[in-house]
């Protein structure tokens, strides 16, 4: 997969510290490629926005019927993973 996004600090947030290794690898590389998971069209399309303009981009993708958000900030210093409640 091609990369579209940049992510240099990478955290995983601390009711995520479960998901490690392949599963962790895989969500980074589909986020970074530009598959956003299940985004709606909307979403879709303000990540589209947000790699031309430089804003904050998100995914999110469901892990063991977990709903898991992966965030990079706007200037691509960090992407987070982590739950909907830890937003």
């Amino acid at each position: 997969m091609k990369s579209l996004l940049w992510c240099w600090k990478k955290t995983v947030c601390c009711k995520m510290s479960w998901l490690r290794g392949p599963l962790y690898g895989a969500m980074l590389k589909r986020h970074q490629a530009g598959d956003w998971g299940e985004l709606d069209d909307e979403d879709r399309k303000a990540n589209q926005d947000a790699l031309i303009y430089g804003l904050r981009v998100m995914s999110v993708y469901r892990v063991l019927a977990v709903r898991v958000w992966v965030i990079t900030e706007a200037n691509s210093s960090s992407t987070m993973m982590l739950l909907p409640e830890e937003y």
